[in-house]
């Protein structure tokens, strides 16, 4: 099996996802509702700060350092995460109450290492971070239990200081994974391409709008409801963000194909035949999650979990139509044309923040679900009309040949 194929990449993925899971499995029965919401949101804003560091670290230097001298790029993302840093740490420091050292601490080797993930898989080597996204979540799960037996009752901040520790160990081994990368970059010092800014604002304006999209429903639920309900809602998007491993591993796959290729012909058919795979993968799972009871949900997390299947359910759509057009995504990000992104991405969260707007103090996290299912639909709606604007007659799905293949990669990964 090769190591960059979208079987490894599914693999590796889905093993990350189960030992994240376990992970806030444990958050859940430790922090209660309440913490688990406070956790959430700690992390949301800890993730906008990494979403302005990406403007210049994020995925678009993938695209560059095939084409740019590495020494243009390597120092620039480095001073620019310093700077990104600083100004979000002043941000919170003034606007909340959050606990700004740990967020800090966690900020700058989790910055990093994303720009190494980048690094990764702009030189075809997505299996290096394949692997390490792995070990950073068994060393999670490790030192929470360790820090679980030295003191049993956890808080929010015990939590942090566990990401902190582990972000700062798996960023040390890529760093020195990367040595010859960084000596390459040292030699070819120079000064940075105008490129690598412009296409960061753009491409990070979609990705910021797509965070947001997923992930606002959290920060106004604590803000408007309660920490509990908040807690809850984030414990489905963790079950949503399980079942998008599937289309995340093909999307990440082809993305890398694409900026490979320049047929455009073999290109359709690429986005065809894995927008087809990842639909139906993703249909199989949210099957699995309409058959799961609420009683199963309030076993596994904890008594105050029993409302997530109401929540998971309402989130269905939206889960299907973020598995549906993640590849097409991936395909506009290869291609460059991040303002498409932008849009679809603007459409989405408007009309989600309308729907929110209208059922979230009625239903709370079941208005929230219902929302985040109505601004992922529309999202998909649109990247799919771009796609098939863009590829044309070459955009063919043949959704009998996938199931196919997906049956011969079920074979391959557990009889092989």
């Amino acid at each position: 099996m090769a190591k960059n194929s979208p079987i490894s990449t599914f693999g590796m993925r889905l093993v990350k996802a189960i030992i994240a899971a376990v992970v806030v499995v444990l958050c859940s029965r430790w922090l209660n509702a309440d913490g688990r919401g406070v956790l959430s949101v700690t992390l949301f804003w800890l993730h906008m700060i990494i979403l302005v560091h990406e403007m210049v670290g994020g995925s678009p230097i993938a695209n560059l350092i095939r084409n740019k001298p590495i020494g243009s790029i390597v120092p620039a993302v480095w001073i620019w995460s310093i700077l990104t840093g600083i100004f979000g740490g002043t941000m919170l420091f003034f606007f909340t109450n959050l606990p700004i050292f740990w967020i800090l601490l966690i900020y700058f080797p989790l910055a990093w290492l994303g720009t190494h993930y980048n690094y990764y898989q702009g030189l075809s080597k997505v299996f290096i971070r394949n692997n390490l996204q792995v070990l950073l979540e068994v060393l999670k799960l490790l030192v929470l239990l360790v820090y679980y037996l030295l003191s049993p009752l956890i808080t929010v901040v015990h939590v942090l200081v566990v990401y902190a520790i582990t972000h700062i160990l798996v960023y040390a081994i890529s760093r020195w994974v990367l040595r010859p990368f960084f000596a390459l970059a040292k030699q070819e010092m120079t000064k940075p391409p105008k490129i690598l800014f412009s296409f960061g604002i753009t491409n990070q304006m979609a990705a910021i709008l797509q965070f947001l999209s997923y992930r606002i429903g959290v920060v106004l639920l604590a803000n408007y409801v309660s920490d509990a309900e908040a807690g809850v809602f984030s414990n489905v998007l963790l079950i949503a963000d399980t079942v998008w491993i599937f289309a995340n591993s093909f999307g990440t796959i082809a993305h890398m194909k694409i900026l490979a290729s320049n047929n455009e012909t073999y290109v359709a058919r690429l986005v065809s035949k894995y927008v087809s795979i990842s639909l139906m993968g993703t249909l199989l799972a949210c099957f699995l999650i309409v058959l799961v009871p609420s009683s199963f949900y309030a076993f596994v997390f904890g008594a105050d979990f029993g409302g997530m299947r109401a929540i998971s359910l309402a989130a269905i759509p939206g889960i299907l139509a973020l598995g549906f057009s993640t590849v097409m995504a991936h395909y506009l990000h290869a291609i460059n044309r991040f303002n498409l992104l932008v849009l679809a991405s603007l459409c989405g969260l408007s009309a989600q923040l309308i729907c929110h707007y209208i059922l979230l103090k009625e239903l709370e996290g079941l208005g929230a679900g219902i929302a985040l299912s109505v601004g992922l639909v529309i999202s998909a709606i649109i990247l799919f009309i771009f796609t098939s604007k863009i590829l044309g007659k070459n955009l063919v799905f043949k959704p009998m040949y996938e199931f196919r293949l997906i049956k011969n990669m079920i074979k391959i990964m557990f009889y092989k």
